[in-house]
């Protein structure tokens, strides 16, 4: 399986989802490819140093990571995409053509906690941690 997590700037949710979901993976011994893009990401920007933070305090690096956004490689192969907003959904659909059956949401939304204080990202980062494990239970009965 390959799971792709979007946000709009592949900045904070998306990279944090990426390592979140990778770590949860080794865990459970699943060899599935993870990774993470934007829908508006500038290109091989560093990631949010408050993501790269509140990462680091559970364990996990985004050091070194760079924004990526969306290209024709990933949405033409089979890839399981996983929405950080339902504004993500729809530019999924409209914009690049990928069909519904390969889109999923992560819980109920993760509000992006650009500008915020490291509280946010903290719960944030929370949010995600949670709903990573439930889309993964999800997506483990599809296979």
């Amino acid at each position: 399986m390959e799971i792709c997590f979007i946000c709009t700037g592949n900045a904070s949710r998306s990279p944090m989802a990426e390592v979140i979901a990778r770590r949860e993976l080794e865990i459970q011994s699943k060899h599935w490819t993870v990774y993470s893009r934007g829908t508006k990401a500038l290109e091989g920007e560093p990631v949010s140093k408050r993501a790269e933070f509140v990462c680091s305090e559970i364990g996990l690096s985004l050091s070194g990571m760079k924004r990526r956004g969306l290209n024709s490689d990933i949405i033409d192969r089979n890839v399981i995409f996983v929405a950080m907003e339902s504004q993500h959904i729809i530019e999924l659909r409209e914009l690049f053509g990928v069909s519904e059956d390969r889109i999923y949401m992560l819980g109920n939304g993760i509000p992006d906690p650009r500008d915020c204080d490291i509280e946010v990202y903290r719960s944030c980062r929370n949010n995600i941690f949670v709903e990573t494990q439930n889309i993964i239970s999800i997506l483990a009965k599809r296979t």
